[in-house]
């Protein structure tokens, strides 16, 4: 179990890779809640002009 120590996992972060994977996931999650705020806000727009 010595493979997951804090220093390692520090390491595996750094590396090229996940960096890349930690940017389109952080990406992937802005984009998604972007998302998520502007169909809120078409369904309140549509709600308005229908009503």
């Amino acid at each position: 179990m010595h493979f997951y120590t804090p220093k390692s996992i520090q390491c595996i972060l750094t590396r090229k890779p996940a960096t890349w994977y930690k940017n389109l996931l952080l990406k992937r999650f802005v984009s998604g809640l972007l998302l998520s705020k502007i169909e809120r806000c078409i369904k309140i727009s549509v709600i308005l002009n229908s009503g």
